[in-house]
C-alpha cells in the first residue's frame, strides 16, 4: 500500500491533455476580450506614436497627410524649438514645465501636511463633534471642480490675482485636503493607542507625540499621501 502511495505522489501527470476545452460561448468572450484589449491598446499607443515620429521630422516637414508615416531622416531640430520657444512656439515648454513643477510641488506639500495634521487629530485626539466635522471634511471630495470654477474665477478677478499661479495652488490645496485627511487618518488608526498613552505618561506634548511617535511609524503612509496629492494636482 505504501508503494502505491509513493507511486501516486511521484507520478507526473500530463495536465495538458486534461485541459478543459472551451465551448462556443466561452471561446467568443475570450476572443472578445483580446480584441477589446488590442483596440484599447491601439487607442492609447497611437497618439504617442504620432507625437514621437512627427517630432523627429523637424519643424517644416510635419503635415497632416504624412502624420502617420515614418520620417525619411531623423531631425531633432523641433525638440530645441519646442523647448526654448521661437516664432512657432512663443510659449516654450521649459517655462510651462517650470511653472507646472512649482505649482505641483507647492500644492502637493501643503495638502499633504495639512491632511496629515488633520488626520492625526481626527484619529488620536478625538473631541466632541469630531466625527461630524470629519464627515463634513469628506464632503469636499464629492464637490466637482466645475461647480466652483466660475465663482473662483470671479473672486480671483475681483481681488486682482486672476493671473497668478497661486490661485490654482489655493484651489488644489482646498480640494486635496479632504482626501489627504482621509488617507492619513486611516494610517493613524492602525497605530496602537498604547503608544500615545506611553507618550502622555512621559509628559510628551501633542506635537512631540506627532513628531517623535506618529511620523516615524507611517513612512509608507506619507509616501502614499504625497503621491496622491501629486496626482490630484496634476489631474
Amino acid at each position: 500500500m505504501s508503494k502505491d502511495l509513493v507511486d501516486l505522489i511521484t507520478t507526473k501527470h500530463d495536465v495538458r491533455n486534461k485541459k478543459r476545452k472551451l465551448n462556443g460561448k466561452e471561446r467568443f468572450w475570450l476572443i472578445f476580450r483580446y480584441v477589446s484589449l488590442t483596440f484599447i491598446w491601439f487607442l492609447i499607443v497611437m497618439p504617442i506614436y504620432v507625437m514621437v515620429i512627427n517630432s523627429l521630422k523637424g519643424v517644416k516637414n510635419v503635415y497632416l497627410i504624412n502624420a502617420f508615416k515614418l520620417p525619411e531622416r531623423l531631425d531633432f531640430s523641433a525638440w530645441s524649438v519646442a523647448w526654448s520657444g521661437t516664432d512657432y512656439f512663443p510659449q516654450s515648454i521649459s517655462e510651462s514645465m517650470t511653472r507646472t513643477l512649482i505649482f505641483v510641488i507647492q500644492s502637493s506639500i501643503i495638502s499633504a501636511v495639512i491632511g496629515s495634521i488633520n488626520g492625526y487629530v481626527f484619529a488620536k485626539w478625538k473631541f466632541k463633534g469630531s466625527n461630524l466635522i470629519f464627515t463634513l471634511f469628506l464632503f469636499g471630495m464629492f464637490i466637482p471642480y466645475q461647480a466652483i470654477m466660475i465663482p473662483l474665477v470671479r473672486v480671483a478677478t475681483e481681488v486682482g490675482i486672476n493671473k497668478s499661479i497661486y490661485v490654482l495652488v489655493f484651489a488644489h490645496v482646498i480640494y486635496g485636503i479632504p482626501i489627504c485627511t482621509l488617507i492619513f487618518r486611516n494610517y493613524y488608526e492602525a497605530i496602537p493607542n498604547e503608544l500615545i498613552e506611553a507618550g502622555r505618561v512621559d509628559k510628551a506634548s501633542m506635537i512631540r507625540i506627532y513628531r517623535s511617535i506618529i511620523l516615524p511609524a507611517i513612512n509608507t503612509g506619507i509616501c502614499g499621501g504625497v503621491n496622491l496629492a501629486i496626482y490630484l494636482s496634476v489631474e
